[in-house]
């Protein structure tokens, strides 16, 4: 009889749960939502996406770098970080053979804060001590930040990297930036290679999914390569940030 009574308590707990269910429906409450999107997900979402793409090679920037070395503010790397990426871009540039080709190849970093602030002044010196024949190509040229960079070590460092902006930006211009165009403006330096490392921002500023960001990174990676059966997208799986400083760092990478 004890193991009954139990029972028809556990049954009467379970229609309150019911009833309370129904009525927070009744009264327009709703669930909480999923944990925000982490930089790992969108990862797995571009890879997924992406993996069948003849002119996409992956780099993964994201394993090993850690944020509490690599950071000083949860987001942007700092000069220990932006050596890292700068070194993981070379070797994986290292890799696609291109070095010995005849002629310059035409290299465009391409994103956000991340490309725009820290490893492209680290990454022009390593191409140019082994041997590659780089020209930087962009719209923007400028040093980048003193903290994640190595200022004045080469001129060259052309690029598209652009604070704030999110994938759909890259695609349609920033409507608070229309001077700077969008990437149907860019694509005209005519890259040989791409390093591309977008994504962060549509994860602080929309509420979109992963796959959803995934499909954008898609057709910027299709916008690029269209009718350029050579041209070589190289995708990174971008860097983690501390979640918990979502809101302090809300579009600023």
């Amino acid at each position: 009889m004890k193991s009954t009574s139990l029972d028809r308590t556990s049954l009467v707990q379970l229609l309150l749960a019911s009833v309370m269910v129904v009525a927070i429906g009744a009264v327009g409450w709703t669930m909480l939502p999923d944990p925000e999107p982490t930089a790992d997900q969108l990862n797995r979402s571009v890879v997924l996406r992406l993996r069948d793409h003849p002119q996409v090679e992956f780099v993964d920037l994201h394993t090993g770098f850690d944020l509490e070395e690599m950071t000083d503010d949860g987001l942007h790397p700092n000069a220990v970080g932006s050596e890292q990426i700068a070194r993981t871009w070379l070797d994986a540039l290292d890799r696609t053979g291109r070095r010995g080709l005849p002629g310059t190849q035409r290299v465009m970093p391409l994103g956000d804060s991340i490309t725009a602030w820290s490893y492209r002044d680290h990454l022009a010196k390593m191409l140019d001590e082994q041997g590659w024949n780089v020209d930087m190509v962009g719209s923007l040229s400028d040093v980048a930040d003193p903290d994640g960079g190595v200022p004045d070590s080469n001129d060259d460092l052309d690029h598209e990297g652009h604070p704030g902006w999110t994938t759909a930006n890259l695609l349609e211009g920033n409507p608070d930036e229309p001077e700077r165009g969008s990437l149907d403006d860019w694509i005209s330096a005519d890259p040989d290679i791409v390093l591309l490392h977008i994504g962060t921002n549509d994860l602080f500023w929309t509420a979109d999914g992963t796959e959803a960001i995934a499909e954008r990174v898609e057709r910027i990676v299709n916008t690029l390569t269209e009718d350029e059966p050579d041209r070589l997208v190289m995708v990174a799986e971008i860097i983690p940030f501390a979640t918990e400083l979502v809101d302090i760092y809300v579009g600023d990478a």
